[in-house]
């Protein structure tokens, strides 16, 4: 396939940023995040990829320039702008999971002018091998998704918003 030297990724949740650290693994030079959560886009960044707040300035910053977009957030209306960032010839990845009855808007004119593919991908449809092998390649990076492993008491705190964590991924840890 087609070498991807520039990604840009919407949502910088745990898979978003799995995503942008396995194209990372996979030879991919700029690997661009993009969110609302200034949180979550210093995580990112931390893990060195390059973090923009989501926003017109950071869509004009990289405009038809980018060989892959992927909507990591489910969002229809990011994914419906995915061929925004598009270079001639480039791919849009629908990975986010969006409502089963959401329906986008998508000019096939510029999808043939542009030469551009649209493509989606499911986590668990025979690539588990493929993954970990990427996995494997990650060193400690991916291991940095999981930021907080909390007890269920804990967890309450957090979800009834009594307590705010600068998180990616939490995982709940049970004592027995």
């Amino acid at each position: 396939g087609r070498i991807v030297e520039r990604a840009v990724i919407m949502g910088t949740g745990p898979m978003g940023v799995l995503m942008g650290l396995a194209l990372k693994a996979r030879g991919t030079e700029d690997v661009i995040m993009v969110d609302l959560d200034e949180d979550r886009l210093a995580m990112a960044s931390d893990m060195g990829l390059t973090a923009r707040p989501a926003g017109g300035e950071t869509e004009a910053a990289f405009f038809q320039s980018c060989d892959l977009a992927v909507d990591a957030t489910g969002v229809p209306a990011v994914a419906e702008g995915l061929t925004r960032y598009l270079a001639n010839g480039g791919s849009a990845l629908f990975f986010g999971v969006c409502p089963q009855d959401a329906r986008i808007s998508i000019s096939p004119f510029e999808v043939f002018r542009r030469q551009l593919s649209l493509f989606g991908t499911h986590s668990l449809n025979h690539n588990i091998p493929q993954a970990l092998e990427v996995l494997s390649r990650m060193d400690k990076a991916a291991i940095g998704v999981v930021t907080h492993h909390l007890e269920p008491d804990a967890i309450a705190n957090v979800i009834s918003g009594r307590e705010r964590l600068r998180a990616m991924k939490v995982q709940m840890s049970l004592q027995i």
